[in-house]
């Protein structure tokens, strides 16, 4: 630091460059300590207005290490703008003696604008204003009261005490607390018969979708009497499992049939106007299926007829032959010509049924036009 000597007695003559060095002097104690801190706003500078029409205010900035004045801009339609340093304005000429002429000052100024410089240093204005003294303060200093945005690594040698808590302490706890919790990310979703679920940011819950208990989640032998409490099935349950389970969905009969009111003189008659669908509900229950006709051999002889029970999952096509009967007609009365059989070969869904009757020996043969029938499942082992 230069200090003037003009203490000496009988005068001292005033030099110009004592003049520039007063005022170096004056700037160095003021520049040189926001060395590294970058550009920011001493004074002022303060935003006003709103949206399409900002006003930043008069103030004093440092950028690039200098110390200069911001004049009042407005009609600022948005931010973010930027202040960045102006070019130098010499001010105020005056002649020399030895002729021409010099500048008294020079003017050094910051100026807005609107696009990010590509060099030197500037500062960032929104509507909140721009980075100031305050902000420079802290990015040195932890307050020891107040609100304060700290920036960096701060290490202390002793435990932080607030509001008689130790800080280091409580820290830790909840590190070792959190270390036994599930983040909340986490996902839990039910699969394979199981449905619900989600991220652990709630309460979940996991149960058995619809649908999802079938055979291949069943072990054979695992539902046991032990695994089902006394009276834990309803009867109203068991009605429609036992229909469901047991008979199949298509169960039907029909033993109330006069089949003499109604009969035709035929070779042959497929009995297909009723139509049984079959679902089971395990590989151990297969459909037992009976159909019976009535039959009288036609005027004197012997008539021999042949009836096949047939099966397809299509009710209008594709039926094969899995059993078959004879009978011999050789009287004057109706004969009650019935045919049965387990099913073991049914298919897993849709199984319809159907009746085919042959006269085989002879012509044609009085067959009732109605039939009984009747399916449910039994179990095979």
């Amino acid at each position: 630091m230069l200090l003037g000597n003009f203490s000496e007695i009988g005068g001292r003559q005033i030099h110009q460059d004592d003049m520039r060095v007063l005022q170096e002097e004056l700037l160095k104690a003021i520049q040189l300590q926001y060395i590294g801190q970058g550009a920011f706003i001493l004074q002022g500078c303060v935003v006003t207005g709103g949206a399409g029409n900002y006003t930043i205010g008069d103030g004093l900035v440092l950028i690039n290490g200098r110390v200069m004045e911001f004049s009042t801009v407005s009609g600022i339609p948005s931010f973010p703008r930027y202040m960045v340093q102006a070019a130098d304005v010499q001010q105020d000429s005056f002649p020399l003696e030895q002729g021409g002429s010099a500048y008294k000052r020079t003017l050094i100024k910051a100026e807005l604008v609107s696009s990010v410089p590509g060099s030197g240093e500037f500062i960032t204005m929104n509507a909140s204003g721009g980075r100031n003294y305050n902000d420079i303060l802290a990015s040195q200093f932890v307050r020891l009261s107040g609100n304060q945005t700290v920036n960096g690594q701060k290490n202390f040698t002793s435990d932080v005490i607030s509001n008689g808590l130790n800080i280091n302490s409580e820290i830790n706890n909840i590190n070792s607390s959190l270390s036994t919790k599930a983040n909340k990310v986490t996902t839990v979703t039910g699969t394979d018969g199981l449905g619900g679920g989600g991220d652990l940011s709630s309460n979940r819950v996991i149960g058995i979708a619809t649908g999802g208990v079938t055979n291949s989640k069943i072990a054979d032998g695992a539902v046991t009497g032990s695994k089902i409490s006394n009276a834990s099935i309803s009867p109203a349950k068991l009605d429609s499992d036992t229909n469901n389970l047991f008979r199949g969905n298509g169960y039907s009969d029909d033993f109330s049939v006069d089949f003499s009111t109604s009969y035709v003189q035929v070779a042959s008659r497929t009995y297909s106007n009723k139509l049984w669908n079959l679902t089971y509900n395990t590989s151990r229950v297969r459909p037992y299926v009976s159909m019976q006709i009535q039959a009288l051999r036609d005027s004197g002889g012997v008539d021999r007829i042949r009836l096949e029970l047939q099966r397809s999952n299509n009710p209008s096509s594709g039926f094969v032959t899995i059993a078959y009967r004879y009978y011999r007609l050789d009287a004057d009365s109706w004969c009650t010509c019935v045919i049965d059989k387990v099913d073991s070969g049914a298919f897993e869904g849709a199984n319809y049924y159907r009746l085919v009757a042959t006269n085989v020996e002879g012509t044609l043969c009085w067959m009732s036009s109605n039939f009984s029938g009747t399916v449910f499942g039994v179990n095979i082992y």
